[in-house]
């Protein structure tokens, strides 16, 4: 029975000892958690900057390919024909006015 006694207070001797390391890790746990909020909370500010940049330059890129191409393929197609028409002309007075004699 005094066998039986003395593992019961080692047992619960190490219980108590688990009990005390189980709270200290907890509390340096707690610590831990406290003293990195400030730089959670930094790191959020720095993210919702970051994305309101991003925000920013997109519309700006926005804006950009608004005034590129403000008026749609059809404004394309039509500077397309201007740059064909320059060639012609630029070919007719490289090749064929020189050949015509006045």
């Amino acid at each position: 029975m005094n066998h039986h006694s003395d593992e019961q207070n080692a047992l619960t001797d190490s219980l108590l000892s688990l009990a005390g390391a189980l709270k200290a890790a907890s509390l340096s746990f707690s610590d831990a958690v406290t003293g990195s909020n400030s730089l959670v909370d930094r790191t959020a500010a720095a993210l919702d900057k970051s994305v309101g940049g991003m925000e920013k330059a997109g519309s700006r890129m926005g804006m950009l390919k608004r005034m590129t191409e403000g008026r749609g393929w059809w404004a394309r197609l039509s500077l397309y024909a201007y740059i064909g028409i320059l060639w012609v002309v630029a070919l007719t007075v490289v090749f064929i006015l020189p050949k015509l004699r006045f």
